[in-house]
């Protein structure tokens, strides 16, 4: 298993119901990618930080989803999100 963990900011507080949606979305679109395990978002409302992290069957697969990733990276950011580069880690031990 392999994982990509991306870092975001965005304005404070909880999300308005249009990023709820959103975030909702893609979540399930990407879940729907072959080879794609597990996918996560870690928020904290009271400084606007959050993790997105997506579990993949191999890298492949993940490489399989990067056109994916970075068009709704894109998206976050018309929604006020400010998003890092990701982080690819290759050792992933996760009980699902």
């Amino acid at each position: 298993m392999i994982a990509q963990v991306w870092t975001s900011t965005g304005p404070a507080g909880p999300p308005s119901a249009e990023v709820r949606r959103f975030i909702d979305e893609v979540l399930a679109q990407a879940r729907a990618f072959d080879g794609c395990e597990a996918v996560m978002t870690l928020a904290d409302p009271s400084t606007g930080e959050s993790l997105a992290i997506n579990l993949f069957r191999d890298r492949a697969a993940m490489d399989a989803f990067q056109a994916f990733s970075k068009e709704k990276s894109a998206e976050s950011e018309s929604h006020g999100a400010k998003v890092g580069a990701p982080h690819v880690y290759s050792e992933v031990t996760a009980l699902l």
